[in-house]
């Protein structure tokens, strides 16, 4: 009889067994948590596109009907709030379609965005969670899943981004002056590097 059948292990084969079990275990968790990784920093850069395209519609709407108060205030504005502040007729003038814009907008407002806050701290904002900085002039995403987050910044794993607009500075000042200098794009930079590392 097969020496599997009276189920008499020894230590070492018992050991050996729960080794082999451990190592399953290890390689199963870490497979999982790659995969939460994977689809954070997919859920990231899905949402910072979604933001670059709100960002870019505003402003084509202010450079068409030449709204220099709007472009001017793109790089101290919360991001977020493409999303629900509506386009309004002074926005889009004779150009856009305003209750089309204002769908898409409103579809890709991320539901974990939690608000602006005067000074937070970021230990004890939640993982996977948006928030506006208001003192830092910054918009925040809180890193639920560290294991395979790399980042230049101190501290509990985020990343920092600030609206930033490109244009041609044409009186030199390096500064952006709506009135003067040519505006070429806006979009959401991030303020660190980082990268996820799977």
């Amino acid at each position: 009889m097969h020496r599997w059948s009276d189920r008499n292990l020894t230590l070492l084969e018992l050991s050996a067994a729960l080794l082999l079990i451990a190592v399953f275990i290890g390689v199963f968790a870490r497979y999982v948590l790659i995969i939460f990784a994977r689809a954070e920093s997919t859920m990231v850069s899905a949402t910072v596109i979604n933001i670059n395209t709100a960002l870019n519609y505003h402003a084509m709407f202010a450079v068409l009907n030449k709204n220099r108060d709007k472009l001017a205030a793109l790089e101290t504005m919360n991001a977020m709030n493409m999303g629900r502040a509506p386009l309004t007729r002074t926005d889009t003038g004779e150009h856009g379609h305003n209750e089309f814009l204002n769908q898409q907008f409103h579809h890709w407002m991320p539901g974990n965005y939690i608000g602006e806050f005067a000074a937070p701290d970021p230990d004890r904002i939640p993982g996977g969670k948006w928030y506006f900085d208001v003192a830092e002039n910054m918009l925040v995403y809180r890193v639920n899943n560290p294991e395979y987050f790399y980042s230049e910044l101190e501290g509990a794993p985020r990343i920092r981004f600030r609206v930033r607009v490109e244009y041609k500075d044409v009186n030199a000042d390096g500064k952006y002056d709506p009135a003067i200098d040519n505006f070429r794009t806006v979009k959401l930079e991030s303020q660190e590097h980082y990268e996820w590392r799977f």
